[in-house]
């Protein structure tokens, strides 16, 4: 009897232990269902949702349209940053002083002439009025003179001596000239006889003479010219005085813008010359060494 008893009341203990424990389940459940996103899976299905009645159709929201995005357009030029540009390196700067002249071009003309004087009438300021003065020196040959058909006299080699005193017109010159010449006979001819001879011969004159130089482009200078005027021809005692006159030539050599050096030829002739009573006419050779002075 106490047995069962004890069944009973162990069994009511069992049930009013496991009624709490299954109401709190069936309550999770139905709260689970009253949810509004529930799917019942046994259908796929929400039974909280309404359906539409026969012959209704669900309305479907409205379609959002696609947003299209159009491309940015370009950025102003200003927004744009700046092109590296590459570093150029900096060009060096020379210091120069300030004091330096500037350099002398010569012209290509010039530099081309030879390192010598140039031409008197291109050295001169005033080549129109340019005196100069010449002295010179030379050995004289005197031609054979006949005296008359019989007599003939030869001379040894002689001397002379000068001075001119001139103006230069640039390519043309104009002086007056003094000078002294001096022989000796070497021979007299006496028909078929020779006799040594001892007389003197000496020939003074004084000329105008008139040269035409010729322009080369450096120091030297070759010149023609001629000149007139009056020799005094003297023979052992007794002279006589008659026209006279020469040609000339020669090469003017400049060393120095004032200075040159004159290397030129005579020949002076005179007309008849009465000696003793005899006649003859002179010529001579003159070759001769001077210097030439401007001032």
């Amino acid at each position: 009897m106490r047995s069962g008893t004890a069944i009973v009341t162990i069994l009511s203990l069992g049930l009013l232990i496991s009624v709490p424990a299954g109401a709190e389940e069936v309550q999770v459940a139905k709260v689970y269902r009253d949810y509004p996103g529930y799917i019942n899976p046994a259908v796929c299905e929400n039974p909280n949702l309404e359906k539409p009645a026969a012959g209704e159709s669900v309305a479907k929201p409205p379609e959002t349209p696609l947003a299209v995005t159009a491309p940015a357009p370009n950025p102003p030029a200003a927004a744009m940053p700046p092109a590296v540009q590459p570093v150029q390196p900096a060009p060096e700067v020379q210091d120069t002083p300030t004091t330096m002249e500037p350099a002398v071009v010569m012209p290509a003309a010039e530099m081309k002439r030879p390192c010598v004087p140039a031409p008197y009438w291109e050295q001169s300021d005033d080549p129109v009025d340019v005196p100069y003065l010449t002295v010179w020196a030379g050995v004289v040959a005197t031609n054979d003179i006949d005296f008359d058909p019989d007599v003939d006299v030869s001379f040894d080699a002689g001397y002379g001596f000068g001075a001119a005193l001139g103006y230069d017109f640039g390519p043309a010159r104009l002086e007056i000239e003094a000078s002294d010449r001096n022989s000796n006979t070497d021979e007299v001819t006496v028909g078929d006889i020779e006799i040594d001879g001892d007389q003197d011969l000496d020939i003074q004159t004084l000329m105008i003479n008139g040269f035409a130089d010729f322009q080369t482009g450096g120091n030297l200078t070759p010149y023609l010219g001629a000149g007139i005027g009056c020799a005094r021809v003297e023979v052992d005692n007794e002279d006589d005085t008659v026209l006279a006159g020469q040609v000339a030539a020669g090469v003017l050599i400049a060393v120095s813008p004032a200075v040159a050096i004159d290397l030129g030829y005579r020949f002076m002739m005179t007309d008849d010359v009465e000696i003793d009573g005899a006649e003859l006419d002179v010529r001579q050779h003159t070759a001769m060494l001077g210097v030439q002075i401007r001032f």
